[in-house]
Formats: C-alpha cells, sequence, structure tokens
C-alpha cells in the first residue's frame, strides 16, 4: 500500500506492506503467490476448453543448503491420469521427487473445473474411464465449487502425516482455484478447511493476491 500527502504543495509519499494472515506465513511472499497463477496457467486454465484441462501438483520447497534462501513453488509435471477432474495418479514418491537439497514446506493442486457458474466440466468415471451418464441418457457434469472435495481430503490429507512414506512434515495442503484457496491442515478435521481462517480469498481482505479476471 502507497500513500500520497500532498503537505504546503509538497508531496510526501510512504509505502507499506500488508501481510496475510500469520497463520499461514508462507503465504507473505509474493513469489509464491505470483507462482500460483502459474500453476493455473501450465493447467490450461482459463484458457483451455474445460476439457482440455489437468489439474497440476505443486511442491512449495526451500533450499537446505544457501543461507537465506526463500521458498519458491515446484511445479510437478502432469501426473498419469491427470484432467479437469483429478490429478490422476499418486505416485509413492509425489513428495521426494523434487529438486536436491530442499524440504517440502508446503504441498497443494488447483481446481480447473468452471468459469463461474455456469461452465459444465464432464468429469469420467476414475475407474472405467467413461462419462457418467443420468437414468434419461444426459451427461452428468459438474460446475464450479469452490474448495476441496471430500475425494481432496482422502486423497491428499494422509500424505500430510507423519506415517506416510513421503513424510517431509506435517505440512499443510492447499487447494486453490481462480476464487480461492483452501488449506487442509495436518491434525486438523476435513471440514476445517473450509472455516474463515483457512479460506483466503483472491483480492479480498488482507493479501493482495494477483487478480484473475475471467469473462
Amino acid at each position: 500500500m502507497t500513500s500520497r500527502t500532498r503537505v504546503n504543495g509538497v508531496e510526501h509519499t510512504d509505502s507499506v506492506t500488508i501481510y496475510c494472515s500469520s497463520a499461514e506465513p508462507l503465504l507473505n511472499y509474493d513469489a509464491i503467490r505470483q507462482k500460483m497463477m502459474s500453476v493455473l496457467d501450465s493447467s490450461g486454465y482459463p484458457a483451455a476448453v474445460s476439457v482440455e484441462r489437468v489439474e497440476r501438483v505443486f511442491l512449495i520447497v526451500q533450499d537446505t543448503v544457501t543461507p537465506g534462501s526463500t521458498p519458491y513453488v515446484f511445479i510437478k509435471p502432469a501426473l498419469p491420469g491427470a484432467n479437469e477432474c483429478s490429478t490422476g495418479d499418486l505416485p509413492s514418491n509425489l513428495l521426494r521427487d523434487r529438486p536436491p537439497n530442499t524440504k517440502v514446506l508446503a504441498w497443494g493442486h488447483d481446481h480447473v473445473i468452471g468459469i463461474g457458474p455456469t461452465e459444465i466440466g464432464l468429469c469420467p468415471d476414475p475407474v472405467t474411464g467413461e462419462l457418467t451418464y443420468d437414468k434419461d441418457g444426459k451427461l452428468l457434469g459438474i460446475t464450479y465449487k469452490a474448495g476441496p472435495s471430500v475425494k481432496d481430503g482422502l486423497r491428499f490429507f494422509d500424505r500430510d502425516q507423519p506415517t506416510h512414506p513421503d513424510y517431509v512434515g506435517p505440512v499443510p495442503h492447499f487447494v486453490f482455484d481462480f476464487q480461492q484457496i483452501n488449506i487442509m491442515r495436518p491434525g486438523q478435521i476435513f471440514i476445517d478447511a473450509f472455516s474463515f481462517s483457512n479460506t483466503k480469498r483472491w483480492g479480498f481482505g488482507r493479501c493482495k493476491w494477483p487478480k484473475r479476471v475471467v469473462t
């Protein structure tokens, strides 16, 4: 935030950085917030049509060798089976496969279904790969829904725990889309990811997030 004040014809300026909630200090890094938008870009959102988008997994890592190094976002390649509805197959080395001499501070994935409430995404059955139809023969689609799904909680939450072979934490998992970010924290129940303290809206509140303009 920058303020400009004119006193006796002389303009004075001052500035201050307004940080995000101290409950998640990683989000205070502007480079991390900017790079999260690159996760959406790498997923084909919003430019590509919905069936050409894929959810992507990312890690927030920090160099453990260089003094004073700052955290950064490491975007994973699209996983096998990834589409607009799923990150695909999660390998057992998902968190261990990262740049050398780094530690994982957090990780997450993006949601790319729906631009607002009007676009409908068609999600194939994860087992058969076939699209789902209702009793009248109409394709079943999914419209945008903010926040992590129950499936997200089942697939990702266990990797935040010390019993998982990928254990590097415990660390939070971020689920975000064009509208908001939700934080799934180790030791909290799944529904807490939707609480006010664990939800950050793009362009609102105390964070200056990059603004997505969706038409």
